[in-house]
């Protein structure tokens, strides 16, 4: 069996697997130059970033709608989020030149995904979703969107929950990882 067959098979099928293999070759190759991410073996990569980003596009309702993902890096879950529904604009926020020139490289062809580069903070703008994985939670981002969902480790998300701004909500347990959780919130409604 060949990388490619051998990618489809762990990340389960689905008609978006080619596209998904794409990226995986691409950050396998800058990733070679730069650290975009630790985890690079087939195996561990298609779990904890393919599928798991996968996990979270079935969870962002039903329809059109804009969704941020803060401090993109590699593109998780970003990417794969814009592979699985095409549905939704995808603004990938990363303040990395370098990560941001791969992420521009990666998303060549997509029309349903932007880079944009500079500091979350820097950004002016509303999103029906904001998203972040590795990436340390600030009460700042709650301006930035109506609904949240958080990629994180059930011992971070202790710490989030006490933030101001977003009341947070249901926790959904990540298939195949002992800590990993989707944190959902909603944007205290401002003025209140």
């Amino acid at each position: 069996m060949g990388r490619r067959e051998e990618f489809l098979e762990l990340l389960g099928g689905g008609e978006y697997g080619e596209k998904l293999y794409r990226h995986y070759e691409l950050l396998c190759k800058w990733n070679e130059k730069m650290n975009l991410t630790t985890v690079v073996s087939m195996g561990e990569a298609v779990r904890r970033h393919y599928r798991e980003s996968l996990f979270l596009a079935e969870r962002v309702g039903e329809g059109p709608c804009r969704l941020v993902d803060l401090g993109s890096g590699a593109g998780f879950p970003g990417i794969p989020v814009a592979v699985a529904r095409p549905d939704i604009e995808v603004t990938l926020v990363e303040s990395n030149q370098k990560k941001a020139a791969f992420l521009k490289e990666a998303t060549r062809g997509m029309d349903n995904v932007r880079v944009w580069v500079g500091r979350a903070e820097e950004l002016r703008e509303e999103f029906d979703w904001v998203t972040l994985r590795a990436v340390r939670w600030e009460e700042s981002f709650g301006r930035l969107g109506e609904r949240f969902v958080l990629l994180v480790s059930d011992k971070d998300a202790e710490s989030i929950r006490g933030s101001r701004g977003v009341v947070w909500g249901e926790e959904v347990r990540l298939p195949e990882s002992e800590h990993g959780i989707l944190l959902f919130g909603k944007a205290v409604p401002r003025g209140t």
